[in-house]
């Protein structure tokens, strides 16, 4: 990935998180990140498909820091689900209670509206479950 494409994609996801998807324009991405829209079509052919790589990236970043942290195999398994529920907690407090889980939200407010979205949303929720269930 170049770094236009994360600074975009950085932009993009601090803004759907906080305003949500439909609230967020390609303006308002393109303001926050300093971008011109040529270079936002160079990476992204639409709004829907930002909104996909923001969906993608926060799967994996929930992964990585999260699931695999909490989940590890070598540790028992009341103590990896504490491990969970604490860094969610730790979150919410960082984040003092708002903006919530980007993965909550997209889900929230787009799966009844845009299959797509949906569809995705649904494989990516089955993906963190079977590396739960793991």
């Amino acid at each position: 990935m170049t770094g236009t494409r994360e600074h975009i994609l950085d932009a993009g996801s601090r803004l759907v998180h906080v305003q949500g998807f439909n609230n967020t324009s390609i303006d308002d991405i393109l303001k926050e990140c300093g971008v011109g829209k040529g270079n936002f079509y160079y990476y992204f052919k639409s709004k829907d498909e930002l909104g996909f790589a923001i969906l993608e990236r926060s799967l994996e970043r929930f992964g990585t820091e999260l699931i695999e942290k909490s989940f590890d195999s070598c540790k028992d398994p009341w103590r990896q689900i504490h491990d969970f529920l604490n860094f969610l907690v730790d979150l919410a407090r960082h984040q003092d209670g708002s903006g919530g889980c980007i993965l909550g939200n997209l889900a929230v407010e787009m799966s009844d509206v845009h299959g797509e979205f949906r569809r995705r949303l649904n494989g990516a929720f089955d993906r963190l479950r079977s590396r739960i269930e793991e």
